[in-house]
């Protein structure tokens, strides 16, 4: 690609009155934003009077209340896909949490040689899971510790937060 050379003209050459087309040009006149250029060039007197109208004129409620239905038919095709996903990984997460407080309630038991059940807050106070960890699940329901005699189980309500229906999670999850 050649490079062009850039050609500067003197303080004393006087601007051409007429640019491009033979529309009115001024190369020194300062505009402060491209809209103002615009509205300034299609105002002079050889712009065609149905141009310079529909400029002035700027849009009617009616275009702003079909942008405004247009997108939210966009924003609400978006909502349909996003909350089953947001569901399925609430549910994940609380499952991924519960494996994570069910394996360290096991060597918390194995350390400790008891039949005693842990609570969430013992296991961290006893340093078997982080400070940081989430002892409660994606509805922030704290999880439950029920231990048997070999076994540990993990539960939460669910998102319904409530114990005893269909949708509690339960670590490790019941063969069926």
């Amino acid at each position: 690609m050649p490079i062009m050379p850039i050609m500067l003209r003197s303080a004393a050459a006087p601007a051409p009155s007429e640019g491009p087309y033979g529309y009115p040009f001024n190369p020194r006149k300062q505009c402060d934003s491209v809209s103002t250029f615009l509205r300034e060039s299609l105002m002079n007197q050889r712009t065609p009077v149905s141009v310079r109208r529909a400029f002035e004129r700027g849009m009617s409620l009616v275009e702003v209340m079909i942008v405004v239905v247009i997108i939210g038919l966009i924003a609400s095709g978006a909502a349909l896909s996003v909350f089953p996903k947001l569901k399925q990984a609430q549910v994940d997460t609380t499952k991924t949490g519960a494996r994570t407080i069910r394996q360290a309630a096991e060597t918390w038991r194995g350390g400790h040689g008891s039949d005693e059940c842990p609570t969430p807050k013992q296991l961290i106070d006893d340093k078997q899971l982080d400070t940081a960890s989430k002892i409660s699940d994606a509805w922030d329901k704290p999880y439950k510790i029920f231990c048997e005699e070999e076994d540990t189980f993990v539960t939460s309500g669910g998102p319904d937060k409530k114990e005893g229906t269909a949708d509690d999670i339960k670590i490790p999850e019941p063969q069926k």
